[in-house]
């Protein structure tokens, strides 16, 4: 047995242990007196999504690493699997099982610093494979660079949740949020749109993906936010990133329909 199969067995093991960490939060135990989901009352922040965008992101990012991990037993991706993700999926399902248990732990500051941790090594894995493994197949983008991409955004999204549990209080019925939580949203909400633009014109690749998981995450917010405030800013950020999302498909569109028209003979 070479050391090609013994990664792929492994691969094998880290994606059960990373998704057996999921299925734990997404399980209500109800003879637990302790919330063991995520998104509950313990670690409700000011830009923490609705539940929905949890389950809903978390489930399909599971789902098409399941597809990687049978996928990685067919010819056509020992390349990039062995050669390009290597161990790093690997460490990926062990640093993400930490964050999720230092969360439920309530231990908010190491969450966040794992969880920076984290961020780096999906982000190196990320561009690893989006610069030197393009897709050769419609397994390659739905099972290599598919996940990675919806991973990578996630990830940016679950570290500005874990940092704003870690320096601000959360949201209180009873008092209006203050200047400064003001202005530490305004901020996530323009890095989080940053982010989207970033994905659809200078990830070098158009990647879609990601960008809809920015607005995924932005829509959720609205739906989880009191502030009417925050609720405005959330949702037309949240619309606009889902449209700008598509505008490279609008304007190839426009360019083809347009040169079609200019090329078309004229009727006498």
């Amino acid at each position: 047995m070479g050391n090609d199969t013994f990664l792929k067995i492994f691969n094998v093991l880290a994606y059960f242990l990373f998704l057996g960490f999921h299925v734990r939060f997404w399980i209500n135990d109800e003879n637990n007196e302790k919330d063991n989901i995520p998104t509950k009352d313990s670690h409700v922040t000011y830009i923490t999504p609705a539940d929905f965008t949890f389950y809903t992101t978390s489930g399909l990012i599971n789902v098409l690493f399941l597809g990687f991990i049978i996928y990685q037993f067919f010819e056509s991706a020992n390349e990039v699997v062995i050669d390009g993700i290597q161990w790093n999926f690997i460490i990926i399902a062990g640093l993400t099982s930490t964050v999720l248990s230092l969360w439920d732990l309530d231990y908010n500051f190491s969450t966040f610093v794992v969880s920076c941790v984290l961020g780096t090594q999906v982000s190196h894995l990320y561009y690893t494979i989006r610069q030197q493994f393009p897709a050769k197949n419609w397994a390659d983008v739905l099972y290599i660079h598919a996940p990675l991409s919806i991973y990578h955004a996630w990830m940016i999204v679950i570290t500005l949740i874990a940092f704003f549990a870690t320096v601000f209080p959360g949201p209180n019925e009873e008092q209006e949020p203050g200047l400064l939580i003001r202005i530490a949203v305004a901020l996530a909400y323009i890095f989080l749109e940053l982010t989207a633009v970033f994905y659809v014109d200078l990830a070098g690749q158009e990647d879609i993906l990601g960008a809809f998981v920015i607005s995924w995450a932005l829509f959720g917010i609205s739906f989880k936010v009191e502030d009417l405030g925050f609720f405005v800013a959330s949702l037309v950020l949240g619309i606009f990133t889902a449209i700008y999302a598509i505008s490279p498909f609008i304007r190839r569109w426009w360019r083809t329909n347009r040169h079609v028209g200019e090329s078309a003979p004229l009727l006498a």
